[in-house]
């Protein structure tokens, strides 16, 4: 998995505007102490690698420690499994900006393939990193598959449009496999976690990407955003069981979800609860696994039942899981104010499974 010339070259999808990056070096040079953080999926979170320190995260502080060795680097690593940008866009206050980051990589290029919206909370989750109090550099990422997809596609016009530095670890790997240089076996012991030398691979592309052209560039003002209906997901909330604002209550039980948060469970059809919330925009966060679950029915307001179904079906993109954390968009224009959301778990179940669990883990509000 070295690196070659051929493969940065194609990696390299743009340098963007330099000016942040080229700060946060002279920051290092100074002997400063930084904050290197990173929002995404699995990947980042460190699935295959054998430890730790052997994700890319820790890989390219460490090759920053060795290039700035007056420096101190400590890690923000912000990785969750099975997660999205949409997920992403909601908890990066909490999960990162409270880390206080003076850089930051993003990496859903994967995971976006289950998002039922990758450009609007993309392009949020970036404006909010770009915003963030100290200016950081972000730096975008976009990994693959085994069959060599992901949805850089759509989150590139985003990057340009923020002249922002793009990598695709796709457009490294996957000609090196068609064309026969590599096995994906090199590169993965999965359908898409990197082993250690493709974080070591993914290390040494941002450290490339990082080297001073020897320009001198201004950092340049945010545009004005691309999608407009992005916005929608700034400051939003992730309101989970523990500060749901609760009306009515016949059969959940509060109970640990995934990542931190704190869900309702329930394994007994009819078992319904009321949830007054405040926004415009609501989705639901719940688990979606293999095994004994069922399905529920959840109405907002006196709208229409929407039927959501926690038995895992397994899709190509998730095949190395036995189900995660879905999200469903409930609403995603509602008058702006109160709202309730009525939840519900049916008598129904999927054909193939045995029971009626369900796990509601959150509502994401804006």
């Amino acid at each position: 998995m070295t690196l070659t010339d051929a493969m940065f070259s194609r990696a390299y999808i743009a340098p963007g505007n330099r000016a942040r990056i080229d700060r946060f070096c002279e920051r290092a040079e100074r002997g400063e102490s930084l904050v290197v953080g990173a929002i995404g999926g699995s990947i980042t979170e460190g699935a295959s690698a054998t430890a730790p320190e052997r994700r890319y995260i820790d890989r390219i502080a460490a090759r920053l420690s060795e290039r700035f060795p007056s420096a101190q680097f400590t890690i923000a690593n912000a990785g969750i499994g099975a997660s999205n940008s949409l997920f992403g866009a909601f908890r990066v206050r909490k999960d990162l900006f409270s880390r206080e980051p003076d850089i930051i990589f993003i990496d859903y290029a994967v995971n976006d393939a289950t998002n039922p919206d990758v450009v609007h909370p993309y392009e949020s989750l970036i404006h909010a990193c770009l915003s963030a109090p100290k200016g950081p550099p972000v730096i975008l990422l976009f990994m693959l598959t085994d069959n060599g997809a992901n949805r850089q596609d759509l989150q590139i016009p985003i990057g340009r449009h923020y002249d922002l530095p793009m990598l695709s670890v796709r457009d490294a790997v996957w000609p090196e496999i068609e064309q026969g240089a590599l096995r994906w076996s090199d590169y993965s012991p999965d359908t898409v976690h990197p082993n250690d030398a493709g974080h070591d691979m993914i290390a040494d592309m941002a450290l490339r990407a990082m080297v001073s052209d020897g320009k001198t560039a201004k950092v340049a003002p945010l545009p004005e955003r691309l999608n407009a209906a992005s916005a929608q997901f700034d400051n939003g909330s992730i309101i989970d069981a523990n500060v749901m604002k609760v009306l009515k209550n016949n059969g959940w039980k509060k109970g640990p979800h995934k990542a931190g948060y704190t869900g309702f469970q329930s394994d007994t059809p009819g078992s319904e609860f009321t949830a007054a919330v405040e926004g415009s925009y609501i989705a639901i966060g719940y688990k979606q696994y293999r095994g004994d679950f069922g399905i529920i029915e959840v109405i907002v307001d006196e709208g229409s039942p929407i039927i959501l179904d926690g038995y895992f079906v397994q899709e190509r993109i998730i095949a190395w899981a036995g189900g995660h954390t879905v999200i469903a968009v409930l609403t995603a224009d509602a008058p702006r104010g109160g709202h309730t959301i009525r939840v519900r778990l049916t008598e129904r179940r999927h054909e193939k499974s045995g029971g009626h669990q369900f796990d509601v883990g959150y509502f994401l509000v804006s």
